[in-house]
């Protein structure tokens, strides 16, 4: 038992003050749910301010790339397209290879057979009598014999060569220019396979201008700050960057406003260098810095 007792002083007597004890436990109640909820109402906050600080950071993202935004609403369609496009031209640009490759070997093999292959003659006479010269590298069947016959420079004369095969498979010569054409067919065909690699050629080097990419990078008037060495710098977000970008010149888009155009190429004409960074560029002025905002275009070098 505790030596003393906390008195308190209070107006209720009898069946209110039963009462009021009675409820004690519902006002504890009270009390830890007032807290909890004062809790939850801080979490809240708590977010609240965490969300608005994210849509504030997206706000100046858009803010900054506002003009590559509208470009790319005004240009949806060729962007959607791009990727196609450049699907479809390499697409051309393989089969167009192959193709040049295929009629090549065609025509290498046409050539062979024509100047090769005299095809099949009774006899080693029949032989003789149709070819009385030849080339090195001219070959004819012969029947009596079942093998393959030769030119032999060495001896000036067609020799047995003593190989058996079954030529059944094989094209005679007049079945070889029949399908294949004759030697000024075949260099027409070896023409038309080198045509078919320029025209490849062409296709792949549309293909790679079909998928250069262009970025775009916004620089405040008021972004702009002193370098230790002299001039002025300034380093922006730009969507997609990378360190191993090799971009083109720096150039501005033209309105057909005199004024406009010319503030623009005023502004482009302070920046005379840039660094690709990962998701940004870095801009230097080494003389004076720009008076006004300016937006670059930076094509990738192909």
């Amino acid at each position: 038992m505790p030596d003393t007792f906390q008195i308190y002083q209070s107006d209720l007597t009898g069946p209110e003050l039963d009462e009021a004890l009675r409820n004690i436990g519902k006002v504890q109640q009270s009390v830890a749910d007032a807290a909890q909820s004062a809790a939850e109402a801080s979490k809240s906050a708590e977010d609240a301010e965490q969300a608005a600080q994210t849509a504030k950071t997206y706000g100046t993202i858009v803010q900054q790339n506002q003009q590559a935004i509208q470009d790319i609403a005004d240009n949806l369609d060729a962007v959607q397209g791009a990727a196609q496009n450049a699907q479809t031209a390499q697409s051309a640009a393989a089969a167009a290879g192959a193709s040049a490759q295929e009629a090549e070997q065609w025509a290498e093999q046409a050539q062979q057979i024509s100047q090769g292959a005299l095809g099949w003659y009774a006899t080693p006479q029949a032989l003789r009598s149709a070819h009385p010269t030849g080339q090195n590298g001219q070959w004819a069947i012969v029947g009596t014999t079942d093998t393959i016959w030769v030119w032999d420079g060495d001896t000036y004369g067609w020799a047995d060569s003593g190989a058996q095969m079954d030529l059944s498979q094989y094209y005679t010569k007049t079945q070889a220019n029949a399908r294949f054409g004759t030697v000024q067919q075949v260099q027409q065909a070896q023409s038309a396979a080198s045509s078919a690699q320029e025209a490849a050629g062409a296709a792949q080097s549309a293909a790679d201008a079909a998928t250069s990419k262009v970025y775009t990078a916004i620089f405040r008037a008021s972004g702009w700050a002193e370098m230790g060495s002299g001039g002025y710098a300034q380093t922006v977000y730009c969507t997609g960057m990378t360190a191993n970008v090799v971009p083109q010149p720096p150039t501005v888009q033209t309105t057909g406003t005199a004024e406009t155009d010319k503030a623009a190429l005023a502004a482009l004409a302070c920046i005379q260098a840039v660094q690709t960074l990962a998701g940004r560029v870095r801009a230097l002025c080494y003389d004076d810095k720009p008076a006004t905002d300016v937006t670059i275009y930076l094509t990738e070098v192909r």
